[in-house]
């Protein structure tokens, strides 16, 4: 059984050993910095983590972005753990904190880099619509565009 449960140190310190580089780190958690500053993250927006027996096994965040929309983000599984569907549990879960922590909120909203096929997929799944706003982001030389994606609460 899994269950979303505001993040503790402990579940935050597992983070930096999920990614594998900057790379890594930019393609599940957005433009932050390498190694990960898991007190800066912990500090920055609500957190969540996902855990099955015991164990975190995803993390991510919620946040408003204005009094009607509410934005979910550096959405984390254990890369040994991926497959198993943990990633569509983490994602309803905060988009079911973000209503609950965000009463005033009738929009949630995310963004995910166009490369992320499955994760495109999986946020299209739970109803998600790709809007036309795109943000970029500089890695290892290069431009990664942003898919921003919003659905209803």
């Amino acid at each position: 059984m899994s269950a979303l449960v505001s993040a503790t140190a402990e579940d935050v310190a597992l983070l930096p050993g999920w990614l594998a580089g900057r790379e890594d780190a930019v393609t599940f958690a957005g433009p932050v910095g390498f190694p990960l500053d898991v007190d800066a993250l912990m500090a920055e927006h609500p957190s969540f983590a996902l855990r099955r027996e015991g164990v975190c096994v995803g993390f991510g965040q919620v946040w408003a972005t204005d009094d009607t929309t509410a934005r979910i983000g550096r959405i984390l599984v254990d890369p040994s753990r991926r497959g198993e569907g943990l990633g569509r549990v983490l994602v309803s879960g905060l988009v079911a904190a973000a209503k609950e922590n965000f009463p005033g909120a009738t929009a949630v909203t995310l963004g995910v880099y166009e490369q992320n096929e499955a994760a495109r997929r999986l946020y299209t799944s739970l109803g998600f619509v790709e809007q036309p706003e795109r943000t970029t982001t500089q890695v290892a030389g290069q431009v990664w565009s942003a898919v921003q994606m919003r659905r209803p609460l």
